[in-house]
């Protein structure tokens, strides 16, 4: 199963006026990604207005808001501990719960969630809860097998447009964040004259050496994980509203 595919991130960013790499923090299962800055299309960064049931969000602002969103699914085969979802979902929650709690900016960090109408009841209640979306992959283009039931990228940004923040964080269901993730996109979104970058993974082992599946409870050692493998997938986008 594609979205199933457990990944870990190791993120580094390149910019271009400096030619400095940062070394960033993190992700996981399957693979850890590197950040480098690349120019988006206009139509990936503008969020649509016409969404309906959106109600505005009161979040206190102390500072510019970093909202992050992911998509999330129930799995067709569900397996202890990880249920309601996989083992990937369950680690990139815990990242990104952790790498809020750790920073700095927490009170500028806003967690939100964007499932399917079917998948709706899973998002965890410390996630904020994005309208359901009707359209998928299987929808719009029934005739294609094997059938895939994808949200689309459009319809998940165009769900925040009626919420208060300044920067946007998107990242695939499997994308774990390092615990100094948020602060270090900060620092570099409001010290540098950047607009938006993306992030390329590599990949890292589901298993222990044990031979036991890595959960949301090992963010330590996930983190500590040096054998890594190179991958040129985008799975985590950064971009001022």
């Amino acid at each position: 199963e594609q979205r199933s595919y457990y990944e870990m991130t190791l993120l580094q960013r390149k910019f271009n006026k400096t030619k400095r790499n940062i070394q960033l923090l993190l992700c996981v299962p399957f693979s850890f990604y590197i950040l480098r800055l690349y120019n988006l299309p206009p139509d990936l960064v503008t969020l649509r207005d016409n969404v309906k049931h959106q109600s505005d969000v009161n979040f206190p602002k102390q500072g510019k808001v970093m909202l992050h969103v992911v998509s999330m699914f129930r799995p067709k085969d569900c397996i202890e501990p990880f249920c309601p979802f996989d083992q990937a979902q369950q680690i990139t929650h815990a990242s990104m719960r952790r790498s809020k709690k750790n920073s700095r900016n927490s009170d500028r960090i806003l967690l939100t969630a964007s499932t399917l109408t079917e998948d709706s009841d899973i998002i965890p209640s410390d996630f904020l809860r994005l309208p359901p979306l009707t359209r998928s992959t299987a929808t719009e283009y029934p005739d294609i097998q094997p059938s895939r039931n994808f949200p689309f990228l459009k319809d998940i940004l165009a769900s925040v447009s009626g919420i208060d923040f300044d920067y946007i964080v998107y990242s695939n269901s499997d994308i774990a964040l390092h615990e100094d993730f948020y602060d270090t996109v900060f620092d570099k979104l409001e010290n540098n004259d950047l607009d938006a970058f993306t992030i390329i993974r590599q990949g890292a082992p589901k298993h222990k050496a044990d031979g036991s599946l890595y959960t949301g409870s090992d963010l330590d050692k996930i983190y500590s994980l040096k054998k890594l493998e190179d991958h040129k997938g985008y799975d985590c986008f950064v971009m001022k509203r």
